[in-house]
């Protein structure tokens, strides 16, 4: 039941965020393939992409969960490097696209929705 629950398709009123969080991602991607020098540091970044993408067609609670977690431990990381980084711009950077992701939460359909379904 509980499965079900976190897999099931929510409203796409902000699926928006999710490419913006996938253009964020290629961003960072970038940046870690020009100071590492090396494609394979795009991995898992790639993942992050599909993930917003996939969250962009078909948005889940999972889905909403897993890139609010990976882009909220991104921001912690930095915020608990911040001395090391000396860089507030890096901490606000990765700091919006977690706060957006806070802010769309993914609703279930309406109640209009389930009666259709039966």
């Amino acid at each position: 039941m509980i499965v079900r629950r976190i897999t099931e398709r929510r409203a796409k009123a902000r699926q928006g965020i999710y490419m913006g969080c996938a253009g964020f991602a290629v961003l960072l991607g970038l940046v870690a393939v020009g100071m590492q020098g090396g494609a394979l540091v795009m991995l898992p970044y790639l993942l992050i992409i599909g993930l917003c993408v996939s969250q962009f067609v078909r948005p889940t609670l999972l889905g909403w969960f897993v890139l609010t977690v990976a882009f909220g431990s991104y921001t912690a990381g930095i915020a608990a490097n911040l001395p090391h980084h000396k860089s507030v711009l890096a901490l606000l950077l990765t700091a919006l696209p977690t706060a957006f992701l806070l802010l769309a939460w993914p609703k279930p359909f309406g109640k209009e929705r389930s009666i259709e379904r039966g």
